[in-house]
């Protein structure tokens, strides 16, 4: 079984086991061409009463915002011509903008220009300890 199926397998199994525990399940995903097991499973998760929101691309307005926070300065329009090749997604516009970065900027998502992010370790189970310092 591999990766997907085995992720699929658990998404199903654990939503219906811990239903009526207190627990928020909080999934993602991108609109795809091609019907996958994954897109299939959320489907089926809202088919079952999970609730569904649906994000609207970013405006103009933002996307000149986090093309700012991004940088560290106003853009102009050659910066925000670019931009548009993202439509809208605010990863895929970080990514593209991330060219663009000065060295001393990391992301911009937190809206610090100096944040950083802190990754953590792989979780045993059952947990030692706290996993992530942050």
């Amino acid at each position: 079984m591999d990766r997907t199926s085995s992720g699929v397998l658990a998404l199903r199994v654990l939503v219906h086991t811990l239903s009526s525990s207190p627990v928020l399940w909080l999934l993602a995903r991108r609109p795809v061409p091609a019907p996958s097991a994954a897109q299939e499973a959320i489907d089926w998760l809202v088919e079952q009463g999970a609730g569904q929101l649906t994000l609207d691309s970013l405006t103009e307005t933002s996307v000149g915002r986090l093309c700012r926070n991004v940088l560290g300065k106003v853009v102009d329009a050659t910066v925000l011509e670019q931009a548009a090749r993202a439509h809208g997604n605010p990863f895929l516009l970080e990514q593209l903008l991330g060219a663009l970065r000065p060295p001393d900027r990391s992301s911009s998502l937190t809206g610090s220009p100096r944040s950083s992010v802190t990754s953590c370790p792989p979780v045993s189970w059952p947990p030692s300890g706290s996993a992530c310092a942050g």
